[in-house]
């Protein structure tokens, strides 16, 4: 383009020299056609840029993270008149689109049009635009060029990536559910856990409460046994989605791989995450078949920098949960030292704590 432009600026400059030194009907024709030039250019800009139609969509309402969903795109000349050159744009901070490059220029016969299909993948799970981001137009002479972000933006909610994964670093935290198990099973005074504010009194053990100084109620025959208390950090810790949109995505990765896990082992996991109006969301699965529920629930789960650390704790603190458990999972979205509170309280209350922090740069494999 910058050629074009000094080519033509040259052959304005020579025509005014031209009708400087020698005058005429051939010299100030030639003036009066190239000052024209730019006029016309920027009358075809602005009709093109009026006329021109292009469309987008993609194949499902549910996408899911790093899973390719169909693509389409359709430029659209309705014009009798050549659409020089159009070109577009893609976000590609939080997505990829297969075959389509930025450097791509589309010339548009009259009344015809072009329909691209593709695949786009969502690299994080979240509320992003995805697919053309900008439109650029050029003029015939390659002089001028307009450019414009798309009025009309694709905008997705992605749900979290489920990785099915083989071993955990926390897998210590399986052997020791299981052996508490064993215990338990040999053991009559685990018929016992502690008071939850709302338990029936009916169901307190007086001769444990006697003997333990705290209330105990009786665990009836089917009631939930115990399993894994994994904690998610929901405090949203930067105000730049290029930011916070990755490591949110980390962290409901690694909740459903580490929850898969322990179900596939056959234990329980217990679900407390701080929610909208400080609220406390309190889930659970035990089993395989089940599971679709619980994904459904975590892909919904919702951040807010109101949600620290600290006031997670002592939500937690207030439900009574921990002291039904004896192992925990927290993931975290940072290792910041607010986090502290509510690891010392888990501690604490005596579970074993294993804590995970979300990296995005790094693969889930190596996270967990």
């Amino acid at each position: 383009m910058w050629r074009n432009r000094i080519i033509f600026i040259i052959l304005w400059i020579l025509s005014v020299v031209g009708i400087s030194w020698f005058g005429g009907p051939i010299s100030y024709g030639f003036f009066l056609l190239l000052t024209s030039v730019p006029v016309v250019s920027w009358v075809y800009l602005l009709f093109v840029f009026l006329t021109y139609r292009i469309y987008q969509e993609i194949g499902t309402k549910n996408p899911v993270a790093n899973h390719k969903i169909p693509y389409f795109i359709t430029l659209q000349n309705e014009m009798p008149v050549l659409f020089a050159s159009i070109r577009v744009r893609f976000y590609s901070s939080f997505s990829d689109i297969e075959g389509i490059t930025d450097d791509y220029e589309y010339e548009l016969s009259p009344k015809s049009g072009i329909k691209l299909e593709t695949d786009l993948i969502c690299k994080y799970r979240g509320e992003y635009e995805v697919g053309i981001k900008r439109i650029i137009l050029t003029d015939f002479f390659k002089l001028f060029r307009l450019s414009f972000r798309n009025p009309e933006p694709l905008r997705v909610i992605v749900k979290p990536n489920l990785v099915s994964v083989d071993t955990l670093k926390s897998g210590l935290l399986a052997e020791e559910y299981l052996r508490e198990s064993r215990k338990s099973a040999t053991r009559p005074d685990v018929i016992s856990r502690d008071y939850i504010p709302g338990d029936s009194m009916k169901k307190i053990n007086w001769k444990a409460t006697a003997s333990s100084d705290k209330l105990l109620v009786r665990r009836e025959e089917g009631e939930e046994k115990r399993g894994i208390l994994l904690i998610p950090d929901t405090c949203r810790h930067s105000e730049d989605e290029h930011e916070y949109i990755p490591v949110e995505n980390r962290i409901l990765e690694l909740v459903l791989a580490v929850s898969l896990y322990y179900v596939k082992q056959g234990i329980p996991v217990k679900l407390l995450a701080l929610q909208k109006n400080n609220e406390l969301l309190y889930t659970t699965v035990d089993s395989e078949s089940g599971f679709e529920k619980y994904y459904s629930t975590v892909a919904d789960i919702f951040f807010d920098d109101r949600f620290t650390a600290e006031e997670l704790a002592v939500q937690v603190a207030g439900t009574g949960v921990a002291a039904e458990e004896s192992n925990a999972v927290v993931v975290l979205g940072s290792d910041e030292p607010s986090s502290a509170k509510l690891l010392n309280f888990l501690e604490s209350s005596g579970l074993s704590v294993n804590t995970y922090v979300a990296d995005p740069d790094s693969s889930l494999e190596e996270s967990v």
